[in-house]
């Protein structure tokens, strides 16, 4: 019989989400390992990179995330093969679309497993790819008799589970009450407490909770204040908050949710009522979480689809006119993308069309950087705060990069693509047409095709509103 393992390693966690870089890494320091995070591709390899510089040791285990902005999972994992190719990356996956295992074996990708994870999933990784301090591996003690003997002794316990799942702030000032809310909830959620109102609203904005439990009587700010700040703010607005009070008017009641308050409860209550109220709405923000999810999603490359693309060009249209900068979008087309599917076939043709859109990703520097793919073989990409002489310089080296892209097919033939792309840029006024804006940089693309394709088109001058 086994005991729990443990590990003196240091892991890199490349996870552009707070909570689950958080929850990663609350399961891995629980065991003795370091942890070191990145919230994007690009400072992952950085990370890397200068280790080997600095001539320290390698990280033990890389945890991957597969969809960032700025550089995405696999095109991060090609480069940290390159500086530091004894070191396994473990890549997370959103979806099945994402599974490609050839392309994940020749960018270096050890292993794949689905987002979110679980604790066994976890513990299977670093059982395969570490070797623990307590466990003498050889005969029986191999990685899957290892997971297999964790499991049967109920190592992986419900509350390990939980702490990857659903988080909730809890907002008290009584000390008696905070600590039998917490030790109701605490094997089910990950917890967060605040004992004020302007604690709760600072909490609140930093980590996002899925759920807020909030008293209405307290000193300074009250509950009904902070429920009106949480719900001004727009990373705050959609958070459920259920009022846990004393206050038992129905005038309180109604004012309360009146204010938002998805649940009102008051005091004295039931834990089992308590926990069922909560379940109810955490499945409920879970259910509206996924749906936004596969909404604003391409479920084939796993970039941003047309409709989130219309929101974001909206939100940094009107932010662009505010502060009179400058907006840049790209459009881009797959050249002759009908010949390839005729040739290749559309089982091909769909492993392209994720093979560029990752490749486009992967090509942008900064977080404010959108790409999104409109539909059939065009994509598009927003770029907050360039001007017209960056934004072609961009689109030039996505334009390479896919130029030099090597997409494999089922009996290991290489093939390639190419894009067309047309630029525009301007700084929009309160008269500007957002549709026009669109148009330019479309005219320029039907020039790039025109012109012979496999080329970036736009004005010499600075593109009209």
């Amino acid at each position: 019989m086994i005991e729990r393992p443990h590990f003196n390693v240091e892991i890199l966690i490349c996870e552009d989400s707070l909570h689950s870089r958080r929850a990663i890494c609350e399961q891995l320091e629980g065991v003795g390992i370091q942890t070191v995070v990145a919230e994007n591709g690009k400072l992952a390899v950085e990370l890397v990179k200068d280790r080997k510089g600095g001539g320290k040791k390698p990280f033990d285990l890389v945890f991957m995330d597969s969809l960032m902005p700025v550089m995405d999972g696999v095109r991060a994992a090609s480069l940290i093969k390159a500086i530091s190719p004894e070191t396994p990356i473990v890549l997370m996956v959103c979806s099945e679309s994402e599974e490609d295992g050839e392309l994940h074996k020749a960018n270096g990708i050890y292993e794949v497993i689905s987002k979110p994870s679980t604790v066994q999933q976890l513990w299977s990784c670093l059982i395969k790819h570490l070797k623990p301090l307590n466990i003498p591996f050889g005969g029986k003690a191999e990685p899957a008799h290892v997971i297999k003997e964790m499991r049967d002794l109920n190592v992986f316990s419900e509350k390990q589970e939980k702490s990857a799942g659903n988080s909730i702030l809890i907002v008290e000032d009584e000390k008696v009450l905070m600590d039998y809310l917490i030790d109701v909830l605490e094997d089910d959620y990950r917890l967060y407490t605040a004992r004020s109102g302007r604690e709760a609203v600072i909490k609140a904005g930093e980590l996002l909770p899925d759920l807020i439990l909030l008293d209405i009587v307290m000193p300074g700010m009250d509950g009904f204040e902070v429920i009106s700040e949480l719900k001004k703010a727009p990373g705050t607005s959609n958070i459920p908050v259920i009022f846990t009070t004393g206050l038992c008017s129905y005038e309180d009641e109604e004012r309360g949710l009146a204010l938002g308050a998805a649940d009102y409860i008051t005091k004295p209550f039931s834990s089992g009522i308590l926990k069922l109220r909560i379940s109810n709405q955490i499945q409920m923000q879970n259910l509206i979480k996924t749906i936004e999810l596969m909404s604003t999603t391409d479920q084939l490359t796993g970039i941003r689809n047309r409709r989130s693309f219309d929101y974001r060009l909206a939100l940094e249209w009107g932010r662009a006119v505010r502060e009179k900068t400058q907006l840049s979008i790209l459009i881009a087309d797959i050249d002759e993308f009908t010949v390839y599917n005729d040739t290749y076939g559309h089982i091909q043709g769909d492993k392209a069309l994720r093979a560029v859109a990752r490749t486009i990703a992967g090509s942008l520097n900064r977080s404010s950087d959108f790409v999104a793919r409109l539909g059939g073989k065009v994509f598009a990409i927003l770029l907050p705060g360039t001007d017209l002489k960056g934004a072609a310089a961009i689109a030039e080296m996505i334009r390479t990069n896919i130029e030099a892209l090597e997409i494999r097919g089922e009996d290991e033939t290489v093939t390639r693509a190419t894009i067309s792309v047309g630029v525009n840029s301007l700084i929009p006024g309160v008269e500007s047409s957002c549709d026009k804006f669109m148009s330019v940089a479309d005219k320029e693309l039907f020039k790039a095709k025109a012109a012979g394709r496999n080329r970036v088109c736009y004005l010499s001058h600075q593109a009209s509103e």
